[in-house]
């Protein structure tokens, strides 16, 4: 039977939380403002937020609240502190996005304690790498656009339709895709960032959570950044191949295209990681693992 809470730890427990949300609100509020403003980072973000609801409803009698206000979960805790506000002297994103990464595993182990980290540890894992593509997606834009219009362009080429790939400079840098007659924009939504990302965080939810070979773990990140990118490619070409046949419902096509094109992703990426791997169990005499 779990001990029953003490109200000193509860109250401590929640100044700590509220203590950090204070502390890295300016962090919070400029990935919430990069998170709403691209379509591509909504979609991991979603992703995240219902394999987080399908873990509590799943594995809830592991996530009761116990408060555990130990030495080590409140040095993991002062050590992002401690981390952050080196920022103020050498101003590195990745640095306080790291230190932000920490302050929540340190607040998962003070909340949940240190029995449930098999459960929230893939989450803490799958979000740190989360603000890593938020960072990574300004870089990323053009290079994968490119790469993207050219691999589509190429296989239209093979399947016998004339396209061309062209470059506007003014006034904004615009690339455009023409396939035949019709002519088309490869916008930052075509680049491929969304399902890329979104297929790497679930692979890495899925590898953190289940027993496997380090070696398969590494390769099933890079297998599904790879699928990801060839499902973008396969949604640009579905999305011209389709385009004549909706002049007048293009916006519902794209969307369903793309939709389409990203559950499918998805599920390629669950049968190769996912599928026939059992969840790791925790130990049966309550440790953590390594």
């Amino acid at each position: 039977m779990a001990e029953s809470l003490r109200k000193s730890d509860v109250y401590f427990g929640v100044t700590l939380i509220a203590a950090t949300v204070v502390f890295f609100w300016p962090v919070l509020a400029w990935i919430a403002g990069e998170t709403l403003a691209h379509e591509q980072l909504r979609q991991s973000l979603a992703l995240m937020f219902f394999a987080a609801v399908y873990v509590a409803f799943d594995q809830w009698s592991k996530l009761k609240p116990v408060f555990e206000i130990s030495n080590r979960n409140l040095g993991l805790l002062f050590a992002a502190f401690l981390v952050a506000a080196t920022a103020l002297v050498f101003p590195i994103p990745y640095t306080v996005l790291g230190a932000l990464a920490l302050a929540l595993f340190a607040l998962a182990r003070i909340v949940f304690g240190s029995k449930a980290l098999p459960v929230y540890l893939p989450f803490a894992v799958t979000f740190g790498a989360f603000l890593l593509f938020i960072l990574f997606f300004p870089m990323l834009d053009w290079p994968l656009r490119t790469l993207a219009g050219t691999a589509a362009a190429g296989l239209l080429d093979q399947a016998g339709l004339a396209t061309a790939l062209t470059l506007h400079q003014q006034p904004d840098p615009i690339l455009l895709l023409k396939v035949d007659e019709q002519i088309f924009k490869v916008a930052a939504e075509c680049n491929g960032f969304g399902l890329m990302s979104t297929s790497t965080l679930l692979a890495l939810l899925l590898i953190v959570s289940r027993a496997m070979p380090l070696w398969w773990k590494v390769s099933g990140v890079l297998l599904a950044a790879v699928a990801g990118f060839l499902f973008n490619v396969v949604r640009i070409i579905g999305i011209v191949l389709a385009a004549p046949y909706f002049p007048e419902h293009y916006d519902l096509m794209h969307e369903a295209v793309g939709l389409t094109a990203l559950f499918a992703g998805l599920a390629v990426v669950w049968l190769l990681i996912g599928a026939g791997n059992g969840v790791a169990a925790p130990p049966a005499d309550g440790t953590e693992r390594p």
